[in-house]
């Protein structure tokens, strides 16, 4: 495994503390200083933009690309590149993962975990070309899989996976991807999940980024077959659109219990008239178990449900300190004043509820509440449709030589999201909540993505005597009201 240098430690203790202060000023502080400070981080060098954390980290011990393709009929596609640097041969370093998973009660599932021999990371050099090459390799030296990211932002992956007499081709192309944040927001220094946070590097064990909540994809597999003449017949050829999420984690370990949920198909009433929107509705959170705490991230773009604001949707995002619950045994569990956690993996239930103020909004709550299928007698059946959860291989420290993530792909998610004081820009000032939480936004999801790992699994919350954010809520004297 390749450590970082002696000197390039020395720097990230000194200089990333700097630059995750200015990139609070970023995302929190007026918007003159915000300038100032994105401005004064580019001249040292530092751009944490759409690109740049999407770019190999060969000093981290794992790191995984990792896509989730909804098609226009419901089916799921994910294609994962991963690799673990230090771990043994045996315990399988590099997965190579692609499967395909059909809307329910509709055809079979196919999935390949396939462990190469190794996988090659080649980063934007700065020339001309492409922005990122990773390329898996076989035993016998031939490559398996490509994904290539062009400086146009395409992305393309290239697979070729081995069945009887043949292979499974897959060819899959992405563009025109949306940042997080939405079509409003600009690429630059905190750009991300993380926001701030992403100036901290090395200082932080585990990295999430995602690189696009909504991008076009263009689907196209074939199963070719190999005749004993040694000539090629294409045997079933299938085509399709959808839309794509592209993420990637990377770190010193992967969390001992984690829940990752996603969606970027949202419900739509036809009673109603819906309101349009600047950007692509989508919701995504990950977070869990690591260094002994519990910490989340969380990020969605929903309709407001007034038509008196010029904006027609909002598009927040929660991160630490306000996502992160301490342990504290003598209160039954993990506590916080700003966040509340509640599941049950047995049954599907995950509820979040988080609480925050920012410069621009004010005061801030989100209740996310993601419902799939129960995990008691869940049966994950490769070859048939009466997976409830698919098993995947983690980038454990060890290797990949595991099932820990338990994922299910019919989930559905209702986020509801409240302001008091000031809510959004674009309210008239008589308009804004100045008493008690008022609900402005609400969405439900469908086809949500919705992972167990590690601990979560078949497991759930305990019940804690601290009422954080009900003290909280009491606190700043106000019950969510909805508005008429």
């Amino acid at each position: 495994m390749a450590f970082p240098s002696i000197s390039t430690l020395l720097w990230s203790i000194t200089f990333e503390p700097f630059a995750f202060l200015l990139c609070l000023g970023v995302h929190f502080l007026p918007a003159w200083i915000a300038n100032r400070a994105t401005t004064v981080l580019r001249a040292v060098g530092f751009d944490a933009a759409q690109c740049h954390n999407y770019q190999p980290h060969i000093h981290a011990p794992f790191e995984g690309y990792y896509t989730r393709i909804t098609t226009k009929e419901g089916a799921t596609i994910l294609l994962i590149f991963s690799t673990v640097r230090n771990a043994k041969k045996e315990h399988k370093p590099h997965l190579l993962h692609f499967s395909y998973i059909p809307r329910e009660n509709h055809g079979k599932t196919l999935v390949f975990n396939i462990h190469p021999e190794r996988i090659v990371f080649k980063g934007n050099t700065g020339g001309r070309g492409t922005e990122l090459e990773l390329t898996a390799i076989d035993e016998r030296g031939q490559t398996i899989g490509t994904q290539v990211v062009s400086k146009d932002g395409t992305i393309d992956y290239q697979l070729t996976l081995p069945v009887d007499n043949g292979s499974i081709e897959v060819d899959i192309q992405l563009r025109k991807g949306t940042v997080w944040g939405g079509k409003s927001s600009t690429a630059g220094p905190g750009q991300g999940p993380e926001g701030p946070l992403s100036a901290l590097e090395y200082l932080l064990p585990l990295h999430w980024f995602v690189r696009s909540v909504s991008a076009e994809a263009e689907v196209n597999i074939e199963k070719v077959l190999r005749q004993p003449t040694g000539e090629e017949q294409v045997v079933f050829e299938w085509q399709e659109q959808g839309r794509g999420h592209i993420e990637k984690n990377w770190g010193a370990s992967f969390p001992t219990g984690w829940v990752w949920i996603q969606s970027l198909v949202p419900e739509i009433d036809n009673g109603n008239e819906v309101l349009p929107q600047e950007s692509p509705s989508y919701v995504a959170l990950a977070g869990g178990c690591t260094v002994g705490l519990k910490a989340f991230f969380l990020g969605f773009d929903i309709p407001l449900i007034s038509r008196e604001s010029t904006e027609k949707s909002i598009n927040w995002t929660f991160r630490p300190i306000s996502t992160m619950l301490l342990p504290v045994p003598w209160f039954g569990g993990y506590v916080s004043p700003f966040c509340r956690e509640e599941y049950d993996s047995k049954n599907g239930i995950f509820k979040i509820q988080v609480l925050d103020w920012t410069w621009k909004d004010g005061w801030r709550k989100v209740v996310l509440t993601c419902r799939g299928a129960a995990a008691i007698n869940s049966k994950c059946d490769n070859s048939t449709t009466t997976c409830d959860y698919l098993e995947l291989p983690c980038p454990m420290s060890t290797g990949h030589d595991n099932l820990f993530a338990k994922e299910t792909f019919e989930a559905s998610i209702f986020v509801e999201a409240y302001a008091r004081k000031k809510s959004l820009p674009g309210y008239p000032l008589g308009n804004r909540s100045l008493g008690r939480w008022e609900l402005i936004a609400t969405q439900s999801f469908k086809k949500g993505a919705l992972e167990w790992g590690g601990q979560y699994w078949g497991t759930k919350s305990v019940e804690n005597m601290f009422k954080g954010v009900t003290w909280l809520d009491n606190l700043l004297d106000g019950k969510p009201e909805e508005t008429s």
